[in-house]
């Protein structure tokens, strides 16, 4: 019997005075045997991970599985906002604010509806919390009268700028 260091190479070789079908069925098992399946990059068994760390209120693990997810996907909104969450739970309120940051500059999803999770409660009076709510939740723009109109361009004003179209060219500014 072989050492346990015995490589795929030498069990094909030492397998060679077996028949040929043998030798096949054994050499690809071998070959096939130390394949793994790589994780893709979208898997979410560590977020998963994450969120149920934080549902058992386990807040330490959390925050260690949300950072080596946006360590992995470091442009990956929902793992950040992950991150913020454990981070929040654990009282840790500047490190939260700095991943929602990081997830809404990444397009998180919904973010004027995710900022209004409970986990968020402790820092949502914060001034860097309500500023991040602000560009999750932009105010809309109010209707403003035409200051110049002429063919297919007009021109309109209001408290935030100017926006001037012409066909289907829009151009908003604050100035």
């Amino acid at each position: 019997m072989e050492s346990k260091g015995t490589t795929v190479a030498t069990l094909c070789v030492d397998l060679m005075a077996c028949r040929p079908a043998r030798i096949f069925i054994a050499c690809t098992a071998l070959a096939l045997g130390g394949c793994q399946k790589e994780p893709s990059a979208t898997a979410p068994e560590g977020l998963a991970a994450a969120r149920s760390a934080i549902v058992a209120s386990n807040y330490a693990q959390a925050v260690e599985l949300a950072a080596k997810e946006v360590a992995k996907r470091p442009k990956d909104p929902q793992a950040s906002y992950e991150l913020a969450r454990a981070e929040a739970q654990r009282g840790n309120d500047g490190l939260a604010v700095d991943a929602l940051e990081k997830a809404v500059g990444n397009g998180l999803g919904d973010a004027a509806n995710a900022l209004q999770d409970p986990a968020f409660a402790r820092i949502a009076n914060s001034e860097r919390f309500a500023a991040l709510t602000l560009r999750a939740n932009p105010a809309p723009r109010e209707a403003a009268q035409p200051v110049a109109e002429s063919g297919s361009v007009t021109i309109h004003e209001d408290k935030n700028g100017t926006h001037i179209q012409a066909g289907d060219v829009h151009l908003d500014t604050d100035f």
